[in-house]
């Protein structure tokens, strides 16, 4: 989906770095000049991340945010590490993991350039706060990549649903899925 649907020259705000596989096809697609902002909880994985992000990439055009989505309103979390390195996420209820600084889509948007983005999204079950608080700003998204978490929703695929629903409620069309990732574009 970044290689089929992302624009070059789009400036990218990814959610969920990991090691940084996506961030090198992300940095591929987009060119050595757009901006790219990657949120990463793990010291250990932000600094791979980091460095495959920048292979190819101006310098400055990458930020990585060593920090993780929540909505909760605390300054700080607790992020839950999970059995590999894919699915860490913020820890639940009587869940232990460590304490990160938590951060908004819309903290990370102040960062970019004013105008258009697209998000890439794999936040383990974050999601669903982040879609439904974020829809004006979602209204700059030209692009969302977004894999989904359903089995971890409150609701499960209602909560599925509801989201999509949110969604596109700000513009933006469905036009690919697999498995659990969805891909969502603006008309043009």
């Amino acid at each position: 989906m970044v290689r089929q649907y992302l624009q070059p020259g789009t400036n990218v705000i990814e959610l969920g770095g990991c090691v940084g596989v996506i961030s090198a096809l992300v940095r591929d697609r987009i060119g050595p000049d757009a901006q790219h902002i990657i949120v990463e909880a793990k010291p250990e994985l932000a600094a791979i991340c980091r460095q495959n992000a920048e292979r190819g990439a101006a310098p400055g055009a990458v930020e990585v945010v060593e920090a993780a989505v929540d909505y909760s309103g605390k300054p700080m979390i607790t992020f839950a590490l999970g059995h590999n390195a894919h699915v860490g996420h913020v820890a639940r209820d009587g869940e232990g993991g460590f304490s990160v600084p938590a951060i908004t889509l819309s903290n990370l948007a102040e960062r970019l350039p004013d105008g258009p983005f697209a998000l890439v999204c794999d936040i383990e079950g974050e999601e669903l706060a982040l879609f439904a608080a974020e829809g004006a700003l979602l209204e700059r998204a030209t692009l969302v990549i977004l894999e989904t978490h359903p089995h971890v929703y409150p609701g499960k695929e209602a909560d599925l649903a509801r989201m999509r629903q949110q969604i596109e409620m700000t513009g933006l069309q469905q036009v690919a899925e697999s498995d659990q990732v969805i891909c969502f574009r603006r008309p043009v």
